[in-house]
């Protein structure tokens, strides 16, 4: 249930923007925020879904939109003609220097720049060693030209790290 508020969106604009979109029908039901959660859940939390109803091609495009939405907190298929993603690797130990002291560099970066930056998962650790580490793609998305100067200033920022 973390994540279908990003697919609702603010007054349910997200979810009818999905359904213009793709001309699926989604029925998102999502438990209460005070919902009691039953003792014997695992993981002690409770689950929320989406249905998806529609033609088979509508369908798609709308589990797509909201896989992105999941993954990116964007989905593209919202977006309009000037809409640009982009990316960088980074080695791991740079996702700090990112994301800044309590996010103030990826929230100044994204507000000054218009983007949205999306910074993976990573179980990377400061004695790995050097052969054993992968690299992680930082994702910036936004206006073509928004997009390629948050990239630039992201390439500036770890270029000596």
């Amino acid at each position: 249930a973390k994540k279908v508020g990003i697919i609702i969106g603010p007054k349910g604009a997200t979810m009818k923007a999905i359904e213009e979109a793709t001309g699926c029908k989604l029925d998102v039901n999502a438990p209460a925020r005070d919902a009691p959660v039953p003792a014997n859940l695992p993981n002690k939390t409770l689950k929320a879904s989406v249905k998806l109803s529609g033609t088979t091609e509508a369908i798609q495009k709308a589990r797509t939109a909201i896989q992105e939405l999941e993954r990116k907190g964007y989905a593209s298929i919202l977006q309009s003609d000037n809409f640009g993603e982009f990316s960088i690797s980074v080695h791991p130990r740079c996702l700090s220097e990112i994301v800044g002291p309590g996010g103030k560099v990826i929230q100044a970066l994204q507000t000054n720049c218009d983007v949205k930056i999306s910074i993976p998962p990573t179980d990377w650790k400061p004695n790995t060693p050097p052969g054993m580490v992968q690299m992680c793609k930082v994702g910036i998305a936004g206006s073509k030209e928004n997009s390629r100067t948050a990239k630039g200033v992201l390439q500036s920022l770890v270029e000596f790290h």
